[in-house]
């Protein structure tokens, strides 16, 4: 019997299952070059859009520069929240209140960068796609719960 939700569930599994074997991939071991990994992790997610949503190759090159400037921008601030991570673990541990505050408020507005930085690349990768395109994502993203905000586009942290 088929049912009528059987293909977006396939399409939203192979998807999901694409984006983790992208995550998992680009933070292999053994990779000495951290923008060696953002280079494929931009090019591996650069070409699942282009699977998904026909993109053309001048679709491809502005995706890629989107993605990459994101990437690049995002990879300092992860670094701070890292170290505000670190630094606000160590407050619990002092049970010191003022820098619990001061900490968490920091991996905040740096997460909200983060975000930022994501949304400008989703942003400027709808402006280049065409109609079907966008329904197209847009039907994805509804099937994912917005996992299309994760491509650097939001859950894909692109920048480790």
């Amino acid at each position: 019997m088929n049912h009528p939700i059987a293909p977006k569930a396939i399409t939203a599994f192979i998807l999901t299952f694409a984006l983790t074997t992208s995550l998992v991939s680009s933070q292999g071991a053994g990779q000495s070059s951290t923008s060696f990994n953002r280079a494929n992790a931009v090019a591996r997610k650069v070409k699942l859009l282009t699977t998904l949503l026909g993109l053309d190759s001048a679709q491809q090159t502005e995706a890629t520069t989107y993605f990459t400037n994101a990437a690049t921008a995002n990879k300092p601030l992860r670094t701070s929240v890292q170290t505000a991570r670190q630094n606000l673990q160590a407050a619990v541990e002092a049970n010191n209140s003022t820098d619990i505050t001061t900490y968490a408020g920091q991996i905040g507005q740096l997460e909200g960068q983060i975000a930022a930085n994501n949304a400008m690349a989703k942003a400027h990768l709808y402006a280049i796609l065409n109609a079907g395109q966008q329904t197209k994502l847009k039907d994805l993203e509804s099937q994912r719960h917005g996992m299309m905000g994760g491509f650097g586009l939001g859950g894909f942290r692109s920048g480790h």
